[in-house]
């Protein structure tokens, strides 16, 4: 199939950017970045062709404060929640970063074709976060599955507790222990992962570490929905069938993660402030 990138003519108008707000079908708003077409119609219609990425959604939205004045999210990717949560109704300032080039470049076109004037792109590792912030503090950061592929995720963490307010809000979300056992081993390592998850202790006391107390848990991928990954990402499912399937599974599958058993979580959030400062 030819691909052909966005012309002049392609770029959506205020009143599509506008009609598109509200809508939290996560990945739709990258429908616009340039891609073969049939990317950009699936993207359009199903969001991300990731098919995890959406459970992940369903279980963070509730977690973020929609309210938040100054939100930072590490390790942003392409923007996909980023640009999700402000179509949710996020209004405040939002900071998303990202040390990845192509990721963070995918990131800058998305909000350039779509109008996002609250959301700034930052290309900064985690451990470059001090260097963000200036004299500001964030009511609001967000790491979501970020420190499972950062080796010293102490420091990791001391960085965020450096540029987040007292009585801010922190939203973490991490693999679990059975995540390289549903995903697969392989795919596990070619993502980045340089550990096997944490449990609820293990992120408590890293997060308990750098000042933080937790106040809210929540597990998700339950049963189905990590029976459903393992077929997705650990066998030979062609991706092509595999993304098919997975917007026709989602609503049934989404029903299962009302209430989901810790024992076969595949991921585990949770929502934290400081706890040393007043």
């Amino acid at each position: 199939m030819i691909t052909r990138a966005v012309g002049q003519d392609s770029v959506p108008r205020a009143d599509d950017a506008r009609s598109r707000r509200g809508s939290t079908r996560l990945g739709a708003a990258k429908s616009a970045v340039p891609a073969p077409p049939h990317y950009r119609l699936y993207r359009r219609l199903f969001g991300a062709e990731d098919m995890h990425s959406h459970y992940r959604w369903n279980a963070l939205l509730p977690l973020v404060d929609l309210d938040a004045r100054h939100t930072l999210e590490v390790g942003a990717g392409d923007g996909r929640m980023t640009f999700a949560l402000v179509d949710a109704g996020l209004t405040g300032e939002v900071t998303a970063a990202e040390p990845d080039p192509v990721t963070s470049h995918q990131a800058r076109e998305t909000k350039a074709l779509w109008g996002y004037e609250n959301v700034e792109i930052m290309q900064e590792r985690v451990g470059d976060l001090r260097a963000l912030q200036g004299a500001a503090l964030y009511d609001q950061v967000l790491a979501i599955d970020v420190l499972e592929h950062i080796e010293d995720d102490v420091e990791a963490m001391r960085q965020i507790a450096s540029v987040i307010r007292p009585g801010g809000r922190l939203v973490v979300s991490v693999p679990t222990p059975r995540y390289p056992e549903v995903f697969g081993r392989k795919f596990h390592e070619q993502i980045g992962h340089v550990r096997d998850g944490y449990t609820l202790e293990t992120l408590t006391a890293l997060l308990t570490g750098a000042g933080f107390s937790v106040d809210h848990v929540r597990y998700y991928s339950g049963r189905r929905v990590a029976a459903a990954a393992k077929a997705f990402y650990g066998s030979h499912v062609p991706f092509v069938l595999g993304v098919l399937w997975a917007p026709l599974l989602r609503p049934w599958l989404m029903r299962s993660e009302t209430t989901v058993d810790p024992e076969w979580a595949v991921s585990l959030a949770v929502t934290a402030r400081p706890s040393n400062r007043a």
